[in-house]
Protein backbone atom coordinates (compact mmCIF):
# COMPACT_ATOMS: atom_id res chain seq x y z
CA UNK A 1 0.00 0.00 0.00
CA UNK A 2 1.68 3.72 -1.14
CA UNK A 3 1.76 5.69 1.56
CA UNK A 4 -0.66 8.38 0.36
CA UNK A 5 -3.33 5.72 0.15
CA UNK A 6 -5.36 5.19 3.61
CA UNK A 7 -5.97 2.20 4.66
CA UNK A 8 -9.74 0.91 5.02
CA UNK A 9 -11.01 0.75 8.78
CA UNK A 10 -12.24 -2.26 8.56
CA UNK A 11 -8.61 -3.20 7.82
CA UNK A 12 -7.52 -2.20 11.17
CA UNK A 13 -10.80 -5.06 12.54
CA UNK A 14 -9.36 -7.61 10.17
CA UNK A 15 -5.74 -7.52 11.12
CA UNK A 16 -6.68 -7.66 14.69
CA UNK A 17 -8.45 -11.14 13.87
CA UNK A 18 -5.51 -12.64 11.64
CA UNK A 19 -3.25 -11.81 14.41
CA UNK A 20 -5.42 -13.41 17.10
CA UNK A 21 -5.79 -16.70 15.18
CA UNK A 22 -1.91 -16.50 14.73
CA UNK A 23 -1.23 -16.37 18.07
CA UNK A 24 -4.57 -18.83 19.12
CA UNK A 25 -3.15 -21.01 16.50
CA UNK A 26 0.56 -21.14 17.41
CA UNK A 27 -0.02 -21.48 21.44
CA UNK A 28 -2.36 -24.41 20.17
CA UNK A 29 0.08 -26.04 18.37
CA UNK A 30 3.21 -25.58 21.38
CA UNK A 31 0.36 -26.82 23.89
CA UNK A 32 -0.61 -30.00 21.29
CA UNK A 33 3.92 -30.83 21.49
CA UNK A 34 3.92 -30.49 25.33
CA UNK A 35 1.03 -32.66 25.21
CA UNK A 36 2.73 -35.41 22.89
CA UNK A 37 5.53 -35.03 25.20
CA UNK A 38 3.58 -35.53 28.64
CA UNK A 39 1.93 -38.45 27.34
CA UNK A 40 5.31 -40.23 26.62
CA UNK A 41 7.08 -38.33 29.98
CA UNK A 42 4.09 -37.16 32.40
CA UNK A 43 1.00 -38.76 31.91
CA UNK A 44 -0.21 -36.93 35.04
CA UNK A 45 -0.14 -33.49 32.77
CA UNK A 46 -2.07 -34.80 30.42
CA UNK A 47 -5.66 -33.52 31.79
CA UNK A 48 -4.39 -30.00 32.41
CA UNK A 49 -2.54 -29.59 28.62
CA UNK A 50 -5.70 -31.31 27.63
CA UNK A 51 -7.97 -28.46 29.44
CA UNK A 52 -5.65 -26.03 28.30
CA UNK A 53 -6.67 -26.97 24.15
CA UNK A 54 -9.60 -27.05 24.98
CA UNK A 55 -10.06 -23.67 26.15
CA UNK A 56 -7.65 -22.46 23.57
CA UNK A 57 -10.63 -24.02 21.06
CA UNK A 58 -13.18 -21.79 22.73
CA UNK A 59 -11.24 -19.02 21.86
CA UNK A 60 -10.75 -19.61 18.41
CA UNK A 61 -14.51 -20.02 18.33
CA UNK A 62 -14.83 -16.78 20.05
CA UNK A 63 -12.93 -15.46 17.32
CA UNK A 64 -14.35 -16.59 14.72
CA UNK A 65 -17.72 -16.17 15.95
CA UNK A 66 -17.11 -12.31 16.56
CA UNK A 67 -15.57 -11.78 13.20
CA UNK A 68 -18.74 -13.39 11.24
CA UNK A 69 -20.78 -10.86 13.37
CA UNK A 70 -18.98 -8.31 12.21
CA UNK A 71 -19.69 -9.46 8.63
CA UNK A 72 -16.63 -10.55 7.74
CA UNK A 73 -15.82 -14.07 5.72
CA UNK A 74 -14.29 -15.83 7.97
CA UNK A 75 -13.26 -18.83 6.02
CA UNK A 76 -11.31 -16.03 4.40
CA UNK A 77 -9.57 -14.67 7.40
CA UNK A 78 -8.20 -18.04 7.86
CA UNK A 79 -7.02 -18.34 4.42
CA UNK A 80 -5.08 -14.91 4.93
CA UNK A 81 -3.90 -16.00 8.23
CA UNK A 82 -2.57 -19.03 7.10
CA UNK A 83 -0.90 -17.39 4.58
CA UNK A 84 0.55 -14.92 6.84
CA UNK A 85 2.92 -17.25 8.65
CA UNK A 86 3.81 -19.33 5.63
CA UNK A 87 7.42 -19.62 4.76
CA UNK A 88 8.55 -18.43 1.49
CA UNK A 89 9.13 -22.23 0.63
CA UNK A 90 5.59 -22.79 1.43
CA UNK A 91 4.32 -19.93 -0.13
CA UNK A 92 5.70 -20.67 -3.52
CA UNK A 93 4.58 -24.16 -3.32
CA UNK A 94 1.12 -22.81 -2.83
CA UNK A 95 1.35 -20.11 -5.17
CA UNK A 96 2.44 -22.96 -8.22
CA UNK A 97 -0.54 -25.14 -7.22
CA UNK A 98 -2.92 -21.91 -7.37
CA UNK A 99 -1.20 -21.23 -11.37
CA UNK A 100 -1.52 -24.91 -12.30
CA UNK A 101 -5.21 -24.72 -10.71
CA UNK A 102 -6.01 -21.95 -12.93
CA UNK A 103 -4.77 -23.34 -16.13
CA UNK A 104 -7.00 -26.25 -15.44
CA UNK A 105 -10.16 -24.04 -14.74
CA UNK A 106 -9.39 -22.24 -17.71
CA UNK A 107 -9.23 -25.55 -19.76
CA UNK A 108 -12.18 -26.76 -18.86
CA UNK A 109 -13.97 -23.85 -19.66
CA UNK A 110 -14.73 -22.73 -15.86
CA UNK A 111 -12.77 -19.40 -15.98
CA UNK A 112 -9.73 -18.24 -14.86
CA UNK A 113 -8.75 -16.04 -11.64
CA UNK A 114 -9.21 -12.16 -13.03
CA UNK A 115 -6.16 -10.22 -11.76
CA UNK A 116 -6.44 -7.04 -10.62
Amino acid sequence: MSSNQARHPAADFLQGYVDRLVDLWRERAKVSRDLKDARKANPAGVPALQKEIRSIDADIRKVRAEAAQQGFAVKAIEIVARESIETEAQRRKREELEIVVDLYRKALGLGGRKLV
